[in-house]
C-alpha cells in the first residue's frame, strides 16, 4: 500500500521539468532600454492537460556581457502577480529577470497562469480556503503545483541561449516555494529568501509559548513533505535569509530554526530588519545586490561569517559577548546590538540597541544590560555591517531570565531618549517593489523649537514600548505629551491590542493640533481610545504598541502615561 505520509525525497523523486515548454510570446513593449516580454510556457502534465504558465520576461539590451548571460527568477507572494517594479530593480543591473504569476485566476486580470480543472486547487481563490491541509498526499497540494510552476521557469531560463547562471528570489509566500525549488532542483545557483521559512504548520504557536502543535495526520502530511522548513536541509546552492523582525506573518523565532537546518557545506548567510514590519531596510537591498553579483556574475566579494553570541543572565543583568569575523579584507565598519524583553509573539517586542563597553576590539564586542521589567526570558541579537558594504547578523539567541518586579515604567520617551525604539509606521507603499524600505531618515531627531528636539517622522511612529509589562493601564489612565508643528492637523494616536495570537485591534483617538511654531501639551484619557465600531478597549493587558499617524510634520517628546 503507497503510503500518504511523503518526505521531500519521495515526493519529487520522479518529477522531470523536461516536458517541451511550447513558449509563446503575446506581446513585448520596450523602455529606455528594457525590452518586457509577457510570455506564456507550459507547465506539468495533469490528467488533463498541462499547466500554462504566465510571466513577464525582461532583459536589459544594454547589460555587460556576465550580467547579461545570469538570469534571476522572481517569485512573488503567494496572492501577488507580476510586478514591474520589483523586476527593474534588478533589470536595471544588467540581468535577465523572469517573474511569474503562480497565483492564477484573478478577477479583472487577462494574463495569468492557468491550471487545468484537475488541479484547479492551486489558483489561489480556491487555495486560501485549505492552503495548510494535505487532505490526500502532499502532490495534491497547491505548494506543490507551485514549486512544479516554479520548476519549469527554471527550465525556461535554462533554455534561453544567452542564459548560464539562475538566482532565484523569493518574496514572502514565494520564499516558501523557493525553499521547495531550490531544495529539490540542483540547476539554482543562489537563492535570496524574504520573510518566508516554513513552518506554516506553527501559526499562531509561538516558540516561546508553552503550547505545542498537536500534530494530526493532516499536520504530519503538511511538515513531511510540504512546510519549507522540510527543505532547508536539501538546499545546497548558496542561501541570504532576511526578514523584518516584526513581521506578524512570518515568526521571527522560527526563522533561526530554519537557517540551522541548512547544512554546514552550504554558503548561508542571514541578515534582518531590525523594527519593521512588512518591509527591508536599504541592508537588505544592497545585500541581495552583492550576493548576486558574487554568485551569479563571479564578483570578488568575500562574505563574512555570522557574528557569534556567548550570554548569561545573572541576578537581573545580562552579559553578552559578540564575536565577529575579520580579516584584511572583512573590517567591521558598524555593530549594532539588539535585546527584547518578554513577548511570547516576536512581532510585538520592543528591540533596544544597547550600547557596546568602552572596551572593543576588532574582532570582539561586549554588552551588559540591566533587565527593567519581571520578564521571563529575553531575545537578543547583533547585526554587523562591513565595510564591503555586506551587512550580516547572528542567529537569535533566547535567555530566561526573572527577577523582582521592578516599578511600572511612566515615561516612554523623552529628548534624552533620541530615537528610542520608536520605528516608522507606514512603509510598504514608500518601498522600493513594496519590499525594500531605504529611507535612513525615516525616524528623525529633530528641533522642534525653543531649542527642544523629539521624534519625527514622515511615515508615522510606532512602538512596542506601550505592553502590560512596562505598564499598568486601566481606562484611568491618561498619555501625555508635548507636540510642535507648523500647521493645523489632525492627528491620530492609536493603540493596538491583540484580538488572538496573530491579529490586532485598532483603538483609536483622534486630536486636533494648532499650527503656530509652538510646543503644545496634549492629554488623551485611555478611555478616548475607540474602535473602528466606536467600541471601548475593556481589558488593557492586550495593548501591545501605540502609534502616532498624522499628515502634518509633527515633532515628538516628553510621552507619559499617568
Amino acid at each position: 500500500m503507497e503510503t500518504t505520509l511523503l518526505s521531500p525525497v519521495m515526493l519529487w523523486r520522479d518529477f522531470n521539468a523536461t516536458e517541451p515548454l511550447k513558449e509563446t510570446i503575446i506581446g513585448n513593449e520596450t523602455y529606455r532600454d528594457f525590452v518586457y516580454s509577457d510570455v506564456y510556457f507550459s507547465g506539468r502534465e495533469t490528467s488533463d492537460g498541462r499547466v500554462r504558465v504566465y510571466g513577464i520576461l525582461a532583459k536589459n539590451r544594454l547589460a555587460g556581457k556576465k550580467a547579461n548571460r545570469s538570469a534571476i527568477l522572481i517569485l512573488p507572494d503567494a496572492d501577488q502577480s507580476v510586478n514591474l517594479e520589483t523586476i527593474n530593480i534588478y533589470v536595471e543591473q544588467g540581468y535577465t529577470v523572469l517573474m511569474i504569476d503562480y497565483r492564477g485566476e484573478w478577477d479583472g486580470v487577462d494574463n495569468y497562469t492557468k491550471y487545468p480543472e484537475s488541479v484547479a486547487y492551486a489558483n489561489y481563490k480556491k487555495a486560501i480556503e485549505a492552503i495548510d491541509t494535505v487532505p490526500k498526499t502532499a502532490k495534491e497540494t497547491c505548494w506543490y503545483e507551485w514549486a512544479a510552476v516554479a520548476k519549469y521557469a527554471v527550465s525556461f531560463l535554462s533554455a534561453q541561449p544567452d542564459i548560464d547562471n539562475i538566482g532565484v528570489l523569493g518574496i514572502r509566500n514565494g520564499a516558501n516555494v523557493g525553499w521547495i525549488l531550490c531544495g529539490t532542483d540542483a540547476r539554482v545557483n543562489c537563492f535570496v529568501p524574504l520573510f518566508g521559512m516554513g513552518w506554516r504548520a506553527y501559526k499562531g504557536i509561538f516558540k516561546q509559548s508553552q503550547e505545542d502543535l498537536k500534530p494530526d495526520d493532516e499536520k504530519l502530511k503538511y511538515l513531511a513533505g510540504v512546510d519549507a522548513h522540510a527543505y532547508a536541509q536539501y538546499v545546497k546552492c548558496p542561501v541570504f535569509y532576511m526578514t523584518a523582525t516584526n513581521s506578524p506573518e512570518f515568526d521571527f523565532d522560527r526563522a533561526t530554526d530554519t537557517i540551522s537546518r541548512v547544512s554546514k557545506e552550504t554558503d548561508c548567510f542571514v541578515n534582518y530588519a531590525p523594527r519593521l514590519k512588512d518591509v527591508l531596510d536599504k541592508n537588505c537591498r544592497r545585500n541581495a545586490d552583492l550576493f548576486f553579483a558574487k554568485y551569479l556574475l563571479g564578483f570578488r566579494a568575500v562574505l563574512p561569517l555570522e557574528p557569534t553570541l556567548t550570554a548569561s543572565v545573572f541576578e537581573g543583568v545580562l552579559s553578552c559577548d559578540v564575536e565577529l569575523d575579520v580579516s584584511e579584507i572583512k573590517r567591521p565598519k558598524n555593530v549594532t546590538f539588539y535585546v527584547a524583553e518578554d513577548s511570547v509573539n516576536p512581532s510585538y517586542r520592543e528591540w533596544k540597541i544597547i550600547q557596546s563597553e568602552k572596551s572593543v576590539r576588532e574582532n570582539k564586542r561586549t554588552y551588559t544590560y540591566n533587565l527593567e521589567g519581571n520578564c521571563e526570558f529575553i531575545s537578543m541579537f547583533a547585526v554587523c555591517e562591513y565595510r564591503s558594504g555586506i551587512t550580516v547578523s547572528s542567529k537569535v539567541v533566547i535567555k530566561k531570565a526573572a527577577h523582582a518586579m521592578d516599578k511600572p515604567k511612566r515615561l516612554l520617551y523623552s529628548t534624552k531618549d533620541k530615537v528610542s525604539t520608536f520605528a516608522p509606521s507606514r512603509t510598504k507603499e514608500k518601498a522600493a517593489g513594496g519590499l525594500f524600505f531605504e529611507d535612513e531618515a525615516a525616524v528623525s531627531y529633530l528641533e522642534g523649537g525653543s531649542g527642544i528636539s523629539g521624534l519625527c517622522s514622515p511615515y508615522g511612529l510606532v512602538t512596542h514600548s506601550v505592553n502590560s509589562r512596562d505598564i499598568s493601564l486601566t481606562d484611568n489612565s491618561m498619555f501625555v505629551f508635548d507636540v510642535y508643528t507648523e500647521e493645523f492637523c489632525l492627528l491620530k494616536v492609536v493603540l493596538m491590542a491583540q484580538k488572538d495570537e496573530l491579529t490586532t485591534v485598532d483603538y483609536t483617538a483622534v486630536v486636533e493640533i494648532k499650527g503656530g511654531f509652538i510646543w503644545q501639551n496634549i492629554t488623551i484619557k485611555a478611555s478616548d481610545f475607540k474602535s473602528d465600531l466606536r467600541i471601548s478597549l475593556k481589558d488593557f493587558s492586550k495593548v501591545c504598541g501605540i502609534r502616532f499617524e498624522t499628515e502634518t510634520k509633527c515633532v515628538f517628546n516628553n510621552l507619559l502615561v499617568i
